[in-house]
């Protein structure tokens, strides 16, 4: 853990602190390491199958996609359960909190928002104060790119910096009973430079750069500490861990080698229609001013993922096509008759073609390394038994020792293994995510000096509202970690507060 390595070395002094003071340790995640999944998980203390987010882009019961949002998250959120017991919270920079809800607090959207405008924040007003005092509201400047790779050497600290300072305005100016609040910066630091770091192609100019990173937050972590007061009990988690990549896969392109996905004939007339559409999007992205940019997703909310669901399947034959992948982390569909618009699988068929994909799949050598690239490929029932959403994919992969991530592009291609490009960097992803994230907690009630082994991710909903004194409902996966909460008082749901 990359964190553990720096405190060691003592060159991460506040969470050196923390782990002196309170509890240090891992959060344990499953399989699949999907961030939107994941901060579900985190936010409702409920596997995928109970809230009904499974990836950035999924399809809804008419055979769509559309982009994931808040509003998709299909049972009670943390932040619900709080408003709901009166009391207050801030949540600040989040996935998957667009658009913002009304709460006894405030909410600011996060970087999956498709605006830069006043509408990202509840109450509006909040974010008209904020850049009276802070100027222009840096929402996206680090994500998803479009800068040289240079660039980054002064763009983390600035935004980590900026950053900051709102979050001290809001932690000072309108504290709250329970504030929760994103940096990106680590996450896009080990995403696009760990090979500068750790790899093959190390580069002394970046090689210090996901250290630098951690040192930043180290420092401003420490100054909001300060500002939250003796009496707060703070968290500091990640949802997963990092490490190296190896290849990006396109799974596409080895559903077509397999004989599951067929494509019309090269020179059909609406791959060139494709292609233009997409050249047409990454142009107005990259050049059209931010209040035309809200405009535009106001008035056409469903442009943006309508355009890329059109150039993912724009020149497949459905006719002759038994599975597809779709979304942003390689989730496999079955061309099912009667749920897929264009559907030819009988269910008579689907479980024999599932078990065949499946079976195929896991037999994946790497061709770089010589060795299997999958682990295990889940089927829709044994990832998410009793879930009906029609968001769940027939099939997911978990990949060997997390060290692959599907391709993002959904242009037709035949190689299956390559570096993975994300849209608007200028160079490839070489860091991807492992099941392991950080955990730190002080404060009153918190342990001191505690090593925590197995916490996982399910078992924080639970634990912050044991801390706020709210009932615990009895049916959530994950439990209470009693090592946080030593002077709470204990309220199942059901009982009298």
């Amino acid at each position: 853990m990359l964190a553990q390595r720096w405190i060691d070395a003592g060159k991460l002094p506040f969470l050196g602190r923390m782990a002196r003071a309170g509890c240090a340790g891992t959060l344990e995640n499953c399989a699949p390491l999907i961030t939107v999944q994941m901060f579900a998980d985190l936010y409702t203390g409920r596997r995928a199958q109970q809230h009904g987010i499974f990836d950035c882009v999924q399809k809804d019961s008419y055979g769509r996609f559309r982009e994931t949002n808040r509003e998709m998250i299909g049972c009670d959120t943390l932040w619900d359960v709080i408003d709901q017991n009166r009391r207050t919270c801030g949540m600040v920079n989040l996935p998957l909190t667009w658009p913002p809800q009304s709460l006894n607090g405030y909410m600011i959207s996060g970087q999956d928002s498709p605006i830069v405008d006043r509408g990202i924040a509840s109450p509006p007003d909040l974010y008209d104060t904020l850049i009276r005092k802070f100027g222009r509201y840096h929402l996206k400047d680090i994500f998803p790119g479009g800068r040289s790779k240079r660039d980054y050497l002064e763009l983390f600290p600035k935004e980590i910096d900026w950053q900051s300072d709102v979050l001290a305005e809001l932690i000072t100016r309108h504290p709250c009973d329970f504030f929760m609040a994103f940096f990106s910066a680590t996450a896009m630091a080990q995403h696009y430079f760990w090979s500068d770091m750790d790899g093959a192609q190390k580069d002394d100019r970046y090689g210090g750069l996901i250290e630098s990173v951690y040192r930043r937050l180290d420092t401003q972590l420490a100054r909001l500490a300060r500002l939250a007061g003796p009496e707060a009990r703070i968290f500091i988690i990640s949802e997963c861990g990092a490490g190296p990549l190896k290849a990006g896969v396109n799974i596409n392109a080895w559903l077509q080698s397999q004989g599951f996905l067929q494509y019309l004939r090269p020179d059909h007339d609406v791959r060139y229609r494709a292609r233009a559409l997409s050249a047409a999007i990454g142009t107005a992205k990259r050049h059209l001013p931010e209040s035309i940019k809200s405009f535009l997703v106001r008035q056409l909310p469903g442009l943006k993922v309508g355009a890329e669901s059109y150039m993912a399947v724009s020149d497949v034959d459905w006719s002759t096509t038994t599975a597809y992948s779709r979304g942003k982390e390689g989730a496999i569909f079955v061309n099912l008759a009667g749920r897929e618009p264009n559907g030819i699988i009988t269910a008579e068929q689907y479980s024999r073609v599932v078990d065949r994909i499946a079976a195929q799949l896991s037999q994946l050598i790497d061709p770089g390394t010589g060795k299997p690239a999958v682990k295990k490929v889940y089927d829709r029932a044994e990832l998410y038994p009793g879930g009906t959403n029609p968001g769940a994919p027939d099939l997911t992969v978990e990949w060997m020792n997390s060290m692959y991530m599907p391709m993002e592009a959904n242009r037709r291609s035949n190689q299956v293994f390559g570096p993975r490009w994300r849209a608007n960097m200028k160079w490839p992803t070489s860091g991807s995510h492992r099941r392991e994230g950080i955990f730190f907690a002080q404060g009153p009630g918190i342990d001191a000096d505690y090593r925590v082994n197995d916490a996982q991710i399910l078992d924080l909903f639970p634990t912050w509202l044991r801390m706020l004194e709210i009932p615990v409902p009895g049916d959530l996966p994950g439990g209470v970690l009693e090592f946080c909460c030593r002077d709470a008082v204990q309220i199942m749901e059901g009982s009298a507060p």
